[in-house]
């Protein structure tokens, strides 16, 4: 089976912890055993390395593989970005699948387990081993269960300090104690994980497995588990599934970073030598056999999702070798279904559609099952039919005449624009990218080639690539039998699965035509004038930038950097962005992002602009920002006057046809279902309306404003800046101050004059936190045991950065010990939070928060622990030990945000009209290390005031009017 990068709407890895995928690893498939050697293991990985076994490709010569005399493996790279850290990766070759029924979740429960003691690290002390090494809990620190594997990750901002993280790793490889009581202690927080999970759209997905994979044991085996067995699984159990599958010749480390790799070898084994594999250790499960059932039918009612249908095959997995031969294949698949997804986005972004997004793609599942699917998210419950038809007649259609040369030719050149991109950008990848490639690519034993020997090897196939034999690997993962059909409905069907069957067989027997042919067309915004002449040039040598003002005002700010080799990151600011928008148009942002870039250009629409741009390294971003419109795209050097001129296009010759705001209000039940489904669907849209003291400007709309939004009045918001307003452009990464200027100097340079500067906007810029204390009490219809409890502060403006970056060193202070207290000690919550934003944009306005997800009748109890925190804090008590495990990562992420080229953008944003966010910049780190315990102290006495808390409980809807449980 061929294995290729897609995202599916309903995707059978949606609830699994994901592997990052570096960029080489384009179309590649899994690869398995030679058809002569013995069945590969169901999990276990098979001995050696793939390389070991597959010739026709060599690995990275710059990674070291080894194997300990217990059968552990590791991987070593050294890699200079970001410099001076490293990434450890831990995988353990088990997962829920390897659990008997008695154990369901402890799998999951394990991981949770590493981080709660062990030989040398006592209970609650991993977390502050790390933050006392400069690691963030969560960023760098952080693992995750799936079905087949379990995975520890570790990304140390100080290289020379490996042996730290090593050790730890090894405490996690065998050396675990698990604690009874701290088994106890973890229960809670398992079943709080397991509530803040628990969704729509997971119900949605366990009943698509449960039709998909019946006959295997996945549907009864999803990593979060059992929650009785969590509840009273005694110790013995947990014991039972470490030592038979926390082994060494199940294990595979791998560490990329700054450092010298034979010395990273020696630490390994000295450290992981002494691991014992036991000698009765776990085997793998029996994977079943799949019950296949071609055609048929499932309707699953859930009125908190929007209507979707998924058309499907899937068929037992056949391992095969890692070849050029199944790369080819695997390629070929993802051209078709390329194709096929450009198709079913034309029809869905149509205006007058009856769905609002579908697409097509295929992948292996823990070498239980191939899966192919098409997926199409109706515009309405009543438009599952016309939904069905869409799918069914592009799935036959594509089956039964294949691809015309001419949308065959533009996915190739998109296939090869990628495989050059990840080559040509292959030093832009971090330390952590790159582990996480090499433990993807032995996880699913294929060899880890570089990205230049992918290209090399796209190119000695391009030639022979063609839409028949694209068609034929896409016939062998759909077969010849009716594909089986999933219903998700938001509303019921009258008739149910018989109607929907009726409906089907109906749809099947009509007849499909064959696509037409589309001529090609070709990009022509090249000429915008005469080129622009720099007036004033300002040169910022400590931060390595060059400031440009053209003849017609436009802005430009340029930051060549090496951080990301062979990219080139480019934000053009207009306007004042949701600033300017009236105050009584709630939404009108929404109809703006929706409608301005689908719309395409006057002499190209979405569809033609795909294919003139197709091979070439160009994006079309735009966002509403808060201060601000804007593009943004990551492009290539060479493609660096091309981005350019796309933009300088869509400012000048935007054609505004009405297809995007057509697409956004055929979502609205599609959005309107999703908004009050968890407490944290509510709060995402409710949050910024409630803390900015219920200002409608910073509301989501309701169904009627959704209503009132149009296109003409998108158009008239967005052109009064798109035609006169200032412009800031930024050009951040792998080029020259000269390459930019004359790239600018063609496109927006040579436009008519523009504004000098935004408009002050000074009305629109007052906002202010609700005064005093007070409650908001929200409501969701989710699980009845899900809620939020939240307290949030109010703070100050951004400033120059001095006071809200110590103040947010006091944030850090307060979620540890929210860790400690709420989650470790009192088991409430599975990931406590805290909220720290201080505004940029509206003088005098900022925040800082705790959150926590409980049970409702837990909430008043959690709030009183949270403020009682809160008061410890304002009253002093905070030493300086967690005075520097606050501190300490704080610094190491400045350490390395500074060697970022996105940040560069984010933190450049606008400073060409405000120079005190240079002066942040400049002294960001300087800002972290300067700050005293005693500054933290101030701090916490003045924010953490209880007179001006804002509390806030989101609750299910039965629970207003209830009594709380008292504190």
């Amino acid at each position: 089976m061929r294995r290729i990068p897609h995202i599916g709407l309903v995707s059978l890895i949606a609830l699994v912890a994901p592997v990052a995928i570096a960029p080489s690893v384009l179309a590649k498939p899994v690869a398995a055993a030679p058809n002569n050697a013995a069945p590969a293991p169901v999990i276990a990985p098979l001995p050696g390395f793939p390389q070991d076994r597959y010739k026709d490709f060599k690995a990275d010569p710059d990674v070291i593989y080894g194997i300990l005399p217990n059968g552990m493996r590791y991987a070593i790279k050294k890699w200079p970005t970001p410099k001076g850290e490293a990434a450890i990766r831990l995988r353990i070759a088990a997962g829920s699948l390897n659990e008997q029924d008695n154990q369901s979740g402890l799998a999951h429960f394990l991981e949770h387990m590493a981080f709660n003691g062990s030989q040398n690290v006592p209970e609650s002390e991993f977390d502050k081993i790390v933050a006392r090494e400069g690691l963030a809990f969560g960023p760098d620190s952080n693992a995750y269960t799936s079905f087949d594997e379990t995975v520890y990750m570790l990304n140390m901002p100080k290289a020379e300090r490996l042996e730290v993280g090593l050790m730890l790793m090894r405490e996690t490889a065998g050396r675990l104690t698990l604690a009874a009581d701290a088994i106890d202690r973890e229960r809670g927080i398992i079943k709080s994980e397991e509530r803040a999970r628990n969704s729509p759209g997971e119900r949605q997905f366990r009943a698509f497995a449960a039709q998909a994979l019946d006959g295997t044991p996945i549907p009864a085996r999803f990593p979060i588990g059992d929650m009785k067995v969590v509840s009273e699984a005694p110790r013995e159990r947990f014991v039972d599934l470490y030592t038979r599958f926390y082994t060494p010749e199940r294990a595979f480390l791998a560490v990329v970073g700054d450092f010298d790799p034979k010395a990273v070898e020696a630490q390994i084994r000295n450290k992981f030598s002494d691991w014992q594999q036991p000698a009765k250790a776990g085997t793998d499960p029996d994977m079943g056999q799949l019950k296949r059932e071609p055609g048929s039918v499932q309707v699953f009612l859930e009125p908190q999702l929007p209507t979707s249908v998924s058309l499907f095959n899937v068929k037992a997995y056949t391992a095969e070798p890692d070849s050029s031969k199944l790369r080819r294949e695997g390629l070929l698949l993802g051209l078709a279904e390329s194709v096929i997804n450009t198709r079913l986005e034309r029809i869905a972004r149509k205006a007058g559609s009856s769905i609002i997004n579908a697409s097509i793609t295929s992948q292996d599942l823990f070498k239980a099952a191939e899966f192919a699917s098409m997926e199409l998210t109706a515009a309405k419950p009543e438009n599952w039919s016309q939904a069905l038809e869409i799918g069914d007649t592009e799935l036959r259609r594509a089956l039964s005449f294949g691809f015309t040369a001419e949308e065959f030719s533009v996915a190739v050149a998109e296939m090869r624009e990628a495989y050059e991109r990840a080559a040509t950008q292959a030093g832009a990848a971090r330390s952590a990218d790159v582990v996480d490639g090499i433990l993807a690519s032995f996880a699913d034993d294929e060899v880890n080639t570089t990205p230049a020997d992918d290209l090399a090897w796209f190119k000695s196939v391009e030639a022979s690539l063609n839409p028949q034999e694209a068609l034929a690997e896409l016939k062998k993962v759909w077969g010849t039998d009716t594909p089986e059909l999933f219903l998700s409905t938001g509303e019921a069907i009258r008739g149910g699965d018989q109607a929907v069957r009726a409906a089907y067989e109906a749809q099947r027997a009509k007849p499909v035509a064959a696509p037409i042919a589309e001529a090609k067309v070709a990009w022509d915004y090249v000429n915008f004038g005469a080129a622009g002449q720099v007036v004033e040039t300002t040169q910022i040598a400590d931060l390595g930038l060059t400031q440009m003002r053209f003849a017609n005002q436009v802005r430009l700010t340029v930051k060549p950097s090496k951080f990301e080799e062979g990219r080139v990151r480019v934000q053009i600011g207009f306007g004042e962005g949701q600033l300017a928008l009236p105050a009584d148009q709630t939404g009108l942002n929404f109809a703006i992002s929706s409608s301005f870039i689908a719309g395409g250009l006057g002499r190209l629409d979405a569809d033609g602009l795909q294919r003139a741009l197709a091979g070439r390294s160009v994006g079309q971003g735009f966002y509403v920002g808060e201060d601000a419109f804007a593009f943004t795209s990551a492009t290539t050097p060479a493609d660096l006057t091309l981005q350019m001129q796309v933009f300088a296009a869509f400012l000048t010759d935007p054609a505004w046809r009405p297809d995007g705001m057509a697409r956004l209000k055929a979502s609205k039940d599609a959005i309107y279902r999703q908004l009050d489904t968890t407490p944290g669907s509510v709060w995402g849209v409710q949050g910024e309306y409630v803390l900015l003291n219920n200002d409608r400007r910073f509301a989501f709309p309701t169904p009627q404003e959704f209503d009132q939004l149009t296109l003409e009045k998108a158009r008239a918001a967005l052109d009064a800046a798109r035609q006169n307003s200032a412009i800031e452009i930024l050009v951040v990464g792998d080029t020259t101050v000269e390459a930019a200027r004359e790239a600018v100097a063609a496109t927006f340079g040579a436009l008519p004059p523009r504004a000098a500067a935004p408009a002050a906007r000074t009305e629109a810029r007052k906002a202010s936190f609700p005064p005093g204390r007070g409650t908001t009490v929200l409501t969701h219809k989710g699980r009845a045991d899900q809620s939020l409890a939240m307290i949030f502060w109010p703070l100050r403006d951004y400033g120059d950065g001095r006071e809200v970056r110590a103040a947010r060193i006091l944030t850090a202070v307060l979620e540890n010990k929210l860790n400690e207290v709420v989650r470790e000690k009192l088991g409430d919550t599975y990931s406590p939070g805290v909220d720290w934003a201080p505004s940029r944009v509206f003088p005098g306005y900022g925040r800082i928060g705790a959150i926590a997800e409980v049970k409702p009748e837990d909430s008043e109890r959690v709030l009183a622990v949270m403020e009682q925190i809160a008061a410890d804090l304002a009253a002093g008590k905070i030493d300086d030990d967690m005075f520097q495990r606050a501190r300490r990562p704080l610094i190491a992420d400045m350490e390395e945000t500074v060697a970022n080229n996105p940040w560069w953008v984010g933190a450049l944003n606008r400073s060409s009209f405000e120079p005190v966010r240079l002066v942040r910049i400049r002294e960001g780190k300087a800002q972290y290390e300067e700050a005293t315990l005693d500054d933290i102290k101030a701090l916490a006495k003045r924010y953490l005031d209880p007179s001006k808390a804002r509390l806030v409980k989101v609750i299910p809807a039965g629970e207003v009017g209830k009594s709380p449980t008292k504190p």
